[in-house]
């Protein structure tokens, strides 16, 4: 069983995701990969269940952020029967889950609910060997663990804990960062999946990779138009071009920066006047697909171009 989702928001249901192999006498395996997804207001966050020591799960969750996902949202579930021990069924089973990239704001859950492999006492079961959590460059709602986790070593690598993510506002369920977010340019660039965030915008927009579902755009530092709250679509016309030339359409004053796939800003210049009609010359640029984004007063409107 492989389950993959990129770019997806499970909002109010009773699981975010869930996977559960089959009971039976053969052997199964699950592989979950989750990528810049957003989770929130479910019951629950992620669960995986390997039910017979014949069941191998491998869950790898990166660059997704959660909120209000109630009491437990990490959940790794093996069957109980097992004669558990660490040392000698490592080639029997194993239910393992890497945790990358994320912002994990659960005020209504604790450390050891947050994490949850079937009894939370079990130290061993949370060895990231292979059978516990790997949780790095992430940012977690809590540092309140009662069985020792937090110091065991190898589970825990470049965790901001109890820090507010800064959302822009969680009561309209934006949870975008923002500009001076403690999470901003704080993940992990190795292993990144995925070329634009949740809203369609360049991942590694600021050199290191944010952590949560949504990169930021802006500097916290230096910021010349204000953050901006709303997103139109960029008219581009010819698209695609075949000289390098093209017309931007209906657009207000403010900073248009055109991107590659990898996010590097490829070309900047300032709009000084509201344009009905705005010529563009990118002919400098080589064949393949970019984005332009003009951000103004009012709002923020991107479009994806190509150059034949």
């Amino acid at each position: 069983v492989k389950i993959s989702a990129e770019n997806s928001t499970f909002i109010g249901d009773r699981y975010g995701i869930a996977c559960f192999l089959g009971n039976a006498d053969v052997y199964n395996k699950s592989e979950m990969y989750l990528t810049n997804c957003l989770f929130a207001h479910n019951e629950e966050g992620i669960t995986s269940t390997t039910p017979t020591e014949r069941n191998y799960a491998t869950t790898e969750v990166r660059g997704c952020t959660f909120f209000d996902n109630g009491k437990y949202i990490f959940v790794k579930n093996h069957f109980p029967g097992h004669a558990f021990h660490y040392l000698f069924q490592a080639d029997t089973f194993y239910n393992e889950m890497l945790i990358e990239n994320c912002v994990i704001w659960e005020k209504g859950s604790n450390g050891d609910n947050m994490f949850l492999n079937v009894d939370p006492t079990i130290v061993p079961l949370y060895n990231p060997s292979g059978w516990g959590f790997t949780i790095r460059n992430s940012s977690i709602s809590t540092q309140q663990f009662q069985v020792g986790l937090i110091d065991i070593q190898g589970v825990f690598d470049s965790v901001i804990y109890a820090q507010y993510p800064q959302f822009v506002d969680t009561l309209s369920d934006d949870f975008r960062l923002r500009p001076c977010s403690p999470m901003v340019n704080k993940g992990r660039n190795e292993g990144v999946s995925g070329l634009f965030d949740l809203n369609g915008f360049p991942r590694i927009a600021g050199g290191t990779v944010d952590m949560g579902a949504y990169e930021q755009q802006d500097s916290c530092i230096v910021s010349t138009v204000p953050y901006v709250e709303e997103i139109w679509p960029l008219s581009i016309s010819p698209n695609p071009s075949s000289d390098g030339w093209c017309t931007l359409s209906g657009i207000s004053s403010g900073i248009l920066n055109v991107y590659d796939l990898s996010g590097r800003v490829l070309h900047r210049q300032y709009i000084r006047q509201d344009a009905s009609v705005l010529p563009l010359d990118l002919s400098r640029l080589s064949a393949g697909v970019y984005l332009i984004m003009v951000d103004t007063e009012q709002g923020r409107y991107v479009g994806k171009w190509a150059r034949e």
